[in-house]
């Protein structure tokens, strides 16, 4: 059984194939705008925001399995919420959070692998969004 499997049964949570048959709301809802219009920000940025939003916004299983209790959960949504209310990347306080918050996240080995594979497809409809040729997909 995979770990999205066995946190269905556990907790039931449904992970990345509830999102796919909800038709990714969370891109939708929350990754394509923020990537979309951020216009002013670098795109390192963009993608970054982008990430951190869509991580608020779903339960990933990735996380939920690197820290063995769905509890992180309302761990990781609290500590988005300070980043969000410090300003996100926008501050030097909410930049000096999220340094701080990738370290606990690499010391406890934590990976928001989810919320990353929600990127991935975001940058993509984006890009074809965009008009994007065959050279840029690569990029």
């Amino acid at each position: 059984m995979t770990a999205g499997e066995q946190q269905y049964l556990a907790y039931g949570h449904t992970g990345i194939r509830g999102e796919a048959a909800s038709g990714f709301p969370t891109i939708f809802e929350y990754g394509l705008p923020t990537l979309v219009n951020r216009q002013g920000a670098t795109q390192n940025d963009r993608q970054l925001e982008a990430l951190l939003v869509m991580a608020r916004h779903t339960e990933d299983s990735t996380l939920i399995k690197r820290a063995g209790d769905p509890a992180i959960l309302k761990w990781k949504d609290q500590q988005l919420d300070h980043l969000f209310d410090l300003g996100e990347l926008g501050t030097s306080e909410g930049r000096q959070f999220l340094t701080a918050l990738e370290t606990t996240f690499s010391a406890s080995h934590l990976s928001l692998g989810g919320a990353a594979d929600l990127l991935i497809a975001t940058i993509f409809l984006a890009k074809v969004m965009e008009g994007a040729d065959n050279d840029e997909l690569n990029d």
